[in-house]
């Protein structure tokens, strides 16, 4: 209050020095005196009231005070009457409409104090005068008031979205505290960076997996080599915590990548890890965010159902096929009575049904162990196809199937002979086994671009379009299939997909139900060699026929 009253009371201090200067003799009149004295007097009660504590309306004391000492010096004749704008002004700021009438009304009297204490007439001059202060004290009092109410309209909206943004700060703060304290508490191990690569938050379950320091701040690409005693015989390559921290920080995506880590402490766990990029519409920033799993138990608990059941299965094949060989002879003795005979040959087919699983089974269980222990090397197409062929023609034969086969020259990838075998077995075992008797199963193997493609179709059932999304899973088998007489475990197609899979390729399928199946295998082209298991009988284009025999 004290700093607003200020202007005023210089200006009329201002005012009666000039007037004293110009006119000596004023300076002994009342009016004079009375103007100083309202004047000190308003400058005073503004700064010695404590205005916290008092009503608001003895705030209009001071600006009037003002107002009443511009009104002594203009009884003098003096014409001073603009400085009670600075009051006015005042008046209309702090105290909005209420203030600004009281200001404006004080303010045209005071400039009219002659005629109000008949001093002197009303003249004609004297009106317009008065008439163009009252424009001027109206339209200053309006556009104040006016202003005012809109920059307190403002303050007021400010004051409001202030409010509503500290609780959204506040509300941000709980959830990020509740998010921290979750990602803190859980097992899984998570790291998020931020689009330069550097750490924004790590868990405390990620630090055991790699001595990595991972303090909020820390750019990962500055990150060396881990040691080398990370390393434990049968871990992967590249399976080590700075490897994913650069991986993720070069943007890459990773779904449901199972390794085993060696552990600077000499154990080794099998961790999944996922890399997925986290981004809002509303904000440019870009998070990746690096999830490690430890699935160490998971997968030992497969492998040992695994082992078991190949355990199992390897026990169970000598007995039965010592049962299958004693059941050929009473059956092909010609001393068995018919009506036996009947009977035994039924089961016989049991016996061979599960012959047939226990097969599956240590094929499954041999298919495993290729892919936990590969031996890779260059592997010759033709001669996986060759083999596969000669195994498979005498069950085709017996079942009045007929074999066809065709290899481009000198196809070679690089793999696991046993593995990518075993999918050719698989492959030609199936397409044998569902198709008619009169029907034919084609193999067909070629170089496109950089894949090595072998296709196998067949005439046979075919396979529903519903069932060919499950047709990979273990143990599916279709509904076309489990409805006759034809047995099996639903394992082929799925050691098939994983074994593909594990090479870096991929497999499809091409069905019509009763009109026959095609499966396509895709592997990494490694080169061309000369292949000894191809021979010059053309087939269909450039490729060649593959001699079963």
């Amino acid at each position: 209050m004290f700093l607003r009253n200020l202007p005023g009371v210089i200006a009329i201090v201002l005012v009666w020095v000039a007037a004293a200067l110009i006119f000596p003799e004023l300076i002994d009149r009342p009016a004079f005196l009375i103007a100083s004295g309202l004047a000190l007097t308003s400058l005073t009660v503004s700064f010695l009231v404590p205005w916290e504590r008092v009503p608001s309306w003895v705030a209009l004391i001071p600006p009037l005070l003002l107002i009443g000492a511009v009104g002594a010096l203009a009884f003098e004749g003096l014409r001073v009457s603009i400085i009670a704008l600075v009051p006015v002004i005042d008046l209309a700021r702090h105290h909005g409409r209420r203030g600004a009438v009281a200001g404006v009304v004080a303010a045209l009297g005071a400039s009219q104090a002659e005629v109000l204490f008949a001093v002197t007439d009303l003249t004609r001059e004297g009106v317009m005068r008065l008439v163009v202060i009252s424009i001027v004290f109206v339209t200053v009092a309006t556009v104040v008031t006016a202003l005012e109410e809109r920059a307190q309209a403002r303050r007021r909206l400010l004051a409001r979205q202030g409010r509503a943004l500290s609780e959204a700060y506040a509300r941000i703060d709980v959830d990020r505290a509740l998010l921290q304290g979750v990602v803190s508490a859980i097992t899984v191990g998570v790291v998020v960076l931020d689009d330069d690569g550097r750490v924004v938050h790590a868990n405390e379950a990620v630090e055991r997996f790699g001595e990595v320091p991972l303090v909020p701040g820390l750019d990962v690409a500055e990150l060396g080599a881990p040691p080398e005693r990370e390393r434990e015989p049968g871990s992967d390559v590249g399976a080590d915590l700075p490897t994913y921290l650069r991986r993720t920080a070069q943007g890459e995506t990773v779904t449901d990548e199972t390794r085993w880590w060696g552990l600077a402490d000499g154990t080794q766990v099998a961790l999944r890890a996922n890399i997925v990029r986290v981004t809002s519409p509303r904000s440019r920033g870009l998070y990746r965010v690096l999830v490690l799993e430890d699935l160490t138990t998971e997968v030992s608990a497969v492998r040992e159902r695994e082992d078991f059941m190949g355990a199992v299965s390897h026990e169970l094949r000598t007995p039965l096929t010592s049962v299958l060989g004693y059941l050929e002879m009473v059956i092909e003795d010609t001393e068995t009575a018919e009506t036996s005979r009947s009977r035994l040959k039924i089961a016989e087919r049991n016996v061979r049904r599960l012959d047939s699983l226990v097969e599956d089974l240590l094929a499954d269980a041999a298919a495993r162990h290729a892919f936990s222990d590969p031996e890779i090397e260059q592997v010759s197409v033709g001669r996986l196809v060759r083999d596969s062929v000669q195994v498979l023609t005498p069950r085709a034969e017996r079942a009045g199937v007929t074999l066809e086969s065709a290899v481009e020259s000198g196809l070679v990838v690089r793999g696991d002979a046993r593995g990518i075998g075993q999918v050719m077995d698989n492959l030609l075992s199936n397409a044998v086994k569902y198709s008619d008797d009169g029907g034919t199963v084609v193999v067909v193997a070629q170089r496109e671009g950089d894949e090595v493609v072998v296709t196998v179709a067949d005439d046979g059932i075919g396979i529903s379009e519903e069932d060919q999304e499950h047709l990979f899973e273990r143990f599916f088998r279709a509904e076309s299939v489990r409805m006759g007489e034809r047995r099996g475990t639903g394992l082929g197609l799925h050691l098939v997909r994983e074994l593909v899979h594990a090479h870096g390729g991929e497999v499809e399928v091409h069905s019509d139900l009763g009109e026959g199946t095609q499966i396509t295998v895709r592997l990494p082209y490694a080169g061309s060699v000369p292949d000894p298991h191809a021979v010059a009988v053309p087939l269909a284009g450039a490729l060649t026929v593959v001699d079963p025999d």
